[in-house]
């Protein structure tokens, strides 16, 4: 996301990191209390 100039953005900073924590909060309530996940690292798209 950095590295694109912001001219060509086309999601704003703000709104990149409100989906960033919209996205942590959901795995904290909703995917890290199920068993088989716990002590797994989820794997990201690199």
């Amino acid at each position: 996301h950095a590295r694109i100039p912001p001219e060509r953005r086309e999601v704003k900073s703000a709104d990149y990191m409100n989906l960033h924590f919209m996205v942590k909060r959901f795995y904290d309530t909703s995917v890290k209390i199920i068993p088989e996940a716990k002590n797994i690292v989820p794997e990201y798209p690199k």
